[in-house]
């Protein structure tokens, strides 16, 4: 239960975070209209090449959860009214925790890919 909270907090932070960032291009793009330059598209924060390595580092993590969720579901079903189904909890919040780590640096790296994508054509 700790760790959801933690990631939920994390999660609205983040959105807090980039709401602000957002609206700070807003109004450094209306200075920059009054000054009458255009704004220079912003500069991704990764290097495409990390970028990229999230991805795949995600993608690699994910395939690790998920068989270790398979596998305790297995588990479940193969001690089935057993005493051994007490000590499952931590498991569950492992495989958890490296899914949504692995969801998290694959959207991490396909945005900032985008961002790349998107300065490489304008500029």
């Amino acid at each position: 239960m700790g760790l959801a909270i933690i990631y939920v907090a994390a999660v609205l932070v983040s959105l807090v975070l980039e709401r602000q960032e957002r609206r700070h291009r807003f109004e450094l793009g209306l200075e920059y209209d009054r000054v009458g330059k255009s704004l220079p598209p912003a500069r991704p924060k990764l290097s495409a090449r990390v970028s990229w390595l999230n991805v795949v580092v995600g993608a690699i993590m994910f395939v690790f959860g998920s068989f270790m969720l398979w596998s305790q579901f297995g588990m479940l079903r193969h001690s089935a009214g057993r005493s051994e189904l007490k000590l499952m909890g931590p498991q569950f919040e492992l495989s958890a925790v490296w899914l949504a780590t692995a969801a998290a640096l694959i959207l991490l790296g396909l945005k900032s890919a985008r961002e790349h994508r998107r300065r490489a054509t304008a500029g």
